[in-house]
């Protein structure tokens, strides 16, 4: 269930090129990352007693709501440590459990009119960071101690191609159609919202990367450093589920909604294109 009509058609527009990679991480170890009230669902992606935690790297190109607002369209970057196949509990303030979601518990980004926004509208957790790109690299910084928080280092090992071209990319296409769970009033909680993420995956495409990854600090409270792989370089997607890539797609956020709009169930996860809204 969803939100219908006009409410529905509301959407946050962009199109992006983003580096991911997956790790699979000891799941106590993922659990010590969610809020007070959300807790880790069963999934298949990753080995039993280990969770995912998904590391995105943006470019932004040409943010902007589907209707007239006087926000200007917005490029940046940003980085998000993403966590899938989270459930809520149930409470006084979510009295129902729902789920599977997908939990960004961070993103850092260099646009404060993003991160104003991302906060006041949608509830999440925007943090500004200073980001610096160039042809193979991705380093966010700490504002305050110019420290580095996370680097990517990675190369492409193939060009473009068709999403459907990647078999290995059917687990990750499908923690992707998890809508998005977040926290009012201004990702902090205690009240939990959900909003779809809808891509347009009939024009996307996917570049295999290899990569290697260095997390600094924890800017994450017990959010694991060190350097991934610790020796090397990641696979790619054409070489395993857990393989590092580069997509490129359109896509659309839609306005929240409440969390018990989306009772606990099974979503669709075969591997078929999702359209967004005309």
């Amino acid at each position: 269930m969803r939100p219908i009509g006009l409410y529905d058609n509301v959407r946050l527009r962009a199109h992006c090129t983003v580096r991911a990679l997956t790790l699979p991480m000891p799941t106590h170890v993922v659990e010590d990352l969610l809020p007070h009230g959300m807790v880790l669902g069963p999934q298949e992606f990753t080995p039993t007693g280990t969770h995912p935690i998904t590391m995105w790297f943006y470019d932004m190109f040409q943010m902007h709501m589907n209707i007239p607002t006087p926000l200007p369209s917005m490029s940046y970057n940003e980085h998000v440590v993403g966590i899938p196949y989270v459930h809520t509990t149930r409470s006084l303030i979510n009295p129902i459990c729902s789920g599977p979601f997908f939990y960004m518990a961070t993103l850092r980004l260099n646009s404060w009119l993003a991160i104003f926004g991302g906060r006041l509208f949608w509830g999440f957790e925007k943090n500004f960071g200073d980001i610096t790109t160039s042809n193979g690299r991705f380093f966010v910084w700490d504002p305050s101690s110019h420290a580095p928080m996370v680097s990517l280092i990675y190369e492409p090992t193939g060009p473009y191609w068709p999403v459907d071209e990647f078999p290995k990319f059917r687990h990750m296409y499908a923690l992707l159609q998890q809508p998005l769970i977040s926290m009012l009033p201004g990702g902090l909680g205690p009240v939990f919202v959900a909003s779809e993420f809808a891509r347009r995956w009939q024009t996307a495409t996917i570049q295999p990367l290899r990569a290697s990854m260095k997390i600094y600090q924890s800017y994450v409270t017990g959010l694991p450093t060190g350097t991934f792989p610790p020796t090397g370089m990641t696979k790619s997607i054409e070489e395993s589920a857990f393989g590092s890539f580069s997509l490129r797609m359109e896509y659309a956020c839609g306005l929240i909604y409440p969390t018990w709009f989306c009772p606990i169930s099974a979503r669709d996860a075969t591997f078929l294109p999702t359209y967004l809204p005309s």
